[in-house]
């Protein structure tokens, strides 16, 4: 009886230690309703970085030629003859042609010489120039020009001149041939001259109308033929004309001659030698 009433009042005591077991079992919590903003597509979109134009490539600077274009020559030489003749001569000379951005051709012009005879002077001249061209239309153009020279030997101290006028040039080449150019220029325009004469005190003025014909013919780059022609018509002096005329031949020749030593007589051919020696120097630019 006693063990009978004991099982009961252990079920009692068991019964709480149950109930309070299940009260602390967590209840499980629903989870919440995702929103549109944390779906997975939406989470993709957003981490994925913003597409950006390609900017455009930058434009290729155009570049500016320069506002003045020159090329030319400088050339040296002296000439020395012994023996019969006793004649040093020197020679100089400077050519450089450019061209502007705007459309004027330049051209600078310098030469002299001099030369000695047993000690003696027998030639000193100079001749510098600086002229400017412009085209108007087609082969017709105007040029300007400044200029002084002088030659003691024709009692010219020196002469310095300003002119101005209309020009004509036409060129043209044979075809197929870097070379082979001719060139023909004509010019009618007015010049004035300021000439300070040798043994004289007061200076010569000339104001003079002029015309020019000129022709060139380039063989190769080294070697030009050319014909000048000028006139000048004195305004102030009545019946007065004035003409020059040059010509001139360059020409480069690359032949080697042959040298004969004057101290060589083992044969008694030389009694008396005359030598010549010439050097040159020419810088291109």
């Amino acid at each position: 009886m006693r063990i009978q009433s004991w099982f009961p009042a252990l079920g009692l005591l068991l019964l709480p230690s149950r109930a309070l077991a299940q009260d602390a079992t967590p209840t499980p919590t629903p989870a919440p309703a995702a929103s549109p903003a944390a779906s997975p597509a939406a989470a993709t979109t957003t981490a994925a970085p913003a597409a950006t134009a390609t900017p455009p490539p930058a434009p290729t600077p155009t570049p500016i030629p320069k506002y003045l274009e020159v090329t030319g020559a400088i050339e040296g030489g002296a000439t020395a003859t012994s023996g019969n003749t006793n004649v040093q001569t020197y020679t100089g000379a400077l050519k450089a042609d450019g061209k502007t951005r705007d459309g004027w051709g330049l051209a600078l012009r310098g030469a002299g010489v001099w030369a000695e005879s047993h000690n003696i002077q027998t030639a000193g001249s100079y001749d510098t120039s600086i002229r400017g061209d412009r085209k108007i239309y087609g082969i017709v153009g105007y040029y300007l020009k400044l200029s002084i020279d002088g030659d003691r030997f024709k009692g010219v101290n020196n002469r310095k001149g300003v002119g101005t006028g209309f020009s004509v040039a036409k060129g043209w080449r044979t075809a197929g041939t870097d070379w082979d150019h001719d060139a023909l220029r004509g010019e009618l325009g007015y010049q004035y001259y300021r000439v300070d004469l040798a043994l004289t005190s007061k200076d010569q003025e000339i104001q003079a109308g002029r015309a020019f014909a000129g022709y060139a013919h380039a063989f190769s780059k080294e070697s030009v033929f050319s014909e000048e022609v000028e006139g000048l018509y004195d305004f102030k002096v009545e019946d007065r004309f004035l003409i020059t005329s040059v010509t001139s031949l360059s020409v480069k020749d690359d032949t080697q001659p042959d040298y004969v030593d004057p101290s060589d007589k083992t044969k008694g051919r030389f009694e008396k030698v005359d030598t010549i020696t010439t050097f040159a120097v020419i810088f291109t630019f």
